[in-house]
C-alpha cells in the first residue's frame, strides 16, 4: 500500500474520470442542470431580463459537487454557458 493512498489521496476506480458511473454521473448533472435552467428562464424570469427569484440549477450544482467532488464542475460549467449562449442570443444581445 502507498502513501498516497493510505492518506487518500488517490480516488478510488469507481470515482475516476473514465468510469462508466462518473461520465453517466457528469451526463445526469449536465441535464439536470440545463433542464432545470430553462424551466426557471422560462416561467420564473422577469420580463425583459433573465433575472430570476429563484435559481434551481444552483442547489443542483452544490449538490453534485458534494456527491462527486471537484470531478461534476466542467458538467456545470458547460451547461451553465449552454444556457448563457442560448439566452443571450434570444435577447438579441450577441449578433
Amino acid at each position: 500500500m502507498s502513501l498516497a493512498s493510505f492518506m487518500g489521496l488517490t480516488a478510488p476506480t469507481s470515482l475516476r474520470l473514465h468510469s462508466r458511473r462518473f461520465r453517466l454521473g457528469s451526463l445526469v448533472t449536465f441535464l439536470l442542470f440545463w433542464g432545470f435552467a430553462r424551466l426557471g428562464i422560462a416561467y420564473g424570469s422577469l420580463p425583459p431580463s433573465n433575472l430570476t427569484v429563484v435559481w434551481l440549477p444552483a442547489g443542483i450544482g452544490l449538490a453534485a459537487c458534494i456527491t462527486m467532488g471537484y470531478r461534476a464542475i466542467p458538467a456545470i460549467w458547460l451547461a451553465a454557458l449552454l444556457i448563457n449562449l442560448q439566452d443571450f442570443t434570444q435577447l438579441g444581445r450577441l449578433d
